[in-house]
């Protein structure tokens, strides 16, 4: 091998790495906080969550409530 190919599969071997490394970098998620827009979404959703949460609850006692009511209207 002469110095000249020597040195072609150096800088091909290097180009290949800095190629390989410059891509995983530009794969990388920014830094970037999230717009203020997110977090009300975030937000509304987990109040959308609560609301189901509280409905259902709701649902429950009135359905334990009217239970007990008709035990004690049979009794």
């Amino acid at each position: 091998m002469t110095w000249r190919e020597i040195l072609e599969s150096f800088l091909t071997a290097a180009l290949c790495v800095a190629v390989f490394f410059g891509l995983a970098w530009l794969m990388e998620p920014p830094d970037e906080p999230e717009p203020p827009q997110a977090a009300e979404y975030r937000a509304l959703l987990d109040a959308k969550q609560q609301e189901r949460e509280f409905n259902e609850w709701r649902e429950s006692q009135s359905r334990q409530f009217h239970q007990l009511a008709q035990k004690g209207e049979t009794k």
